[in-house]
């Protein structure tokens, strides 16, 4: 039987209410604790070091047991624990661990909501966009509230804020539904053809200059705004904005979604971050910076979309949870690692415009790959409704 929508809807606008406190204000939070750009650096790229640990045995288990929804409850309640531990903490040893517990149980759920959203949407036949853009909006409302919040009454009050949504994400995951894709169960086979996958191996690591290049400015665009003058409310601002743009993009998939391969949708996103990365370098009012905002918005949800579905189409139903959180381990984990600490060093030893310069460059090496990715790969296997 097929469920309902909204539950997945209302879900995704919480989580990724976290989301933007956990990506935008936890550094400045950090920051204000007295952590150095490159102790802030080091300890965001820790983090996702344990979701190459998490993610991948989620999506295992969640493909075994066919079941997302089990496995992002036990996520998000040690998620909601541990984020509270980490606000009692008080030296950079003790933030770096619980954080990295943290992170082990919050870098699952993301993905697997994610998967959840796009089998949801395979199975009403509406478009990943119109499911994923409740979670854009989420992050966009959340940014600009607590931003405003944050410049009142302090940053201290972050893990206040965060308690109400992690708990709200909590009630919320009890109503979400799994859908079932396949009557097969997956085999241990299955799983390791889906790891000597060279099309989608080679898909992952082409992507990875892109992704690397979006995770440094989620983790630093706010240090980057605040090295420019601007405050707590401004950076809320920039997010709003950005994701505002998400979110609309997500709402128009209908309408430009499918018209084009996925493929050549991931190359236009790409070339837009050559684009976003280069101004945010050259631009050095925090003010004109946000009329470059938008941009982040249309990138992201062409490419995420794009790329969740082309993923659909080229691994085996039994294991389609499994490659999506791959996916997300390589958007999310694998490019934070790398991002982080590239972005802690050169902003802590050159400035935030070099930082933005180069990450213009990794978009633009991911661009010429996805072109040369899609020359390599033009007429090869496709697994959706088949």
């Amino acid at each position: 039987m097929k469920t309902s929508t909204f539950q997945m809807k209302g879900f995704l606008y919480s989580y990724h209410s976290i989301g933007i406190l956990m990506t935008s204000y936890l550094p400045l939070f950090f920051f204000h604790q007295g952590l150095t750009n490159a102790q802030i650096g080091l300890m965001l790229s820790i983090g996702p070091i344990a979701a190459l640990l998490a993610e991948p045995l989620s999506g295992y288990i969640s493909d075994r047991l066919k079941t997302n929804k089990k496995v992002i409850i036990a996520s998000l309640l040690g998620l909601l624990i541990f984020s509270q531990v980490l606000f009692q903490m008080n030296t950079f040893l003790l933030f770096t661990m619980i954080y990295f517990i943290m992170t082990f149980f919050m870098s699952p759920i993301g993905a697997l909501s994610d998967s959840l959203a796009q089998k949801t949407a395979n199975q009403h036949s509406v478009t990943f966009g119109s499911i994923r853009l409740w979670g854009s909006l989420g992050f966009a409302v959340t940014a600009l509230i607590a931003g405003q919040w944050f410049t009142t009454f302090g940053i201290e009050q972050l893990k206040w804020v965060l308690l109400l949504f992690a708990g709200i994400a909590v009630l919320l995951s009890f109503l979400l539904s799994d859908v079932k894709v396949t009557d097969k169960d997956a085999s241990n086979g299955d799983f390791l053809e889906l790891v000597k996958n060279h099309q989608f191996l080679y898909f992952l690591l082409v992507v990875i200059f892109v992704t690397i290049a979006h995770r440094s400015n989620d983790s630093f665009i706010s240090l980057y705004f605040k090295e420019l003058g601007a405050n707590e409310s401004i950076v809320g601002w920039a997010w709003f904005i950005g994701v505002g743009a998400e979110v609309l993009m997500f709402a128009l998939s209908p309408l430009w979604f499918g018209k084009l391969h996925e493929l050549t949708l991931i190359a236009i996103a790409a070339g837009l971050y050559v684009v976003r990365f280069f101004l945010m370098g050259f631009i050095q009012d925090p003010m004109l910076l946000l009329f470059v905002q938008p941009t982040h918005g249309i990138a992201f949800a062409m490419f995420y979309q794009s790329a969740f579905q082309y993923v659909t189409r080229i691994v085996k139903p039994e294991v389609q949870s499994t490659g999506h959180v791959l996916l997300v381990t390589v958007f999310f984990g694998i490019s934070g690692i790398i991002g982080g600490v590239l972005g802690g060093n050169i902003m802590e030893n050159f400035s935030g415009s070099h930082l933005y310069y180069l990450l213009s460059i990794s978009s633009f090496i991911g661009l010429i790959g996805v072109f040369a990715y899609k020359r390599a790969f033009r007429g090869a296997q496709n697994y959706l409704n088949a």
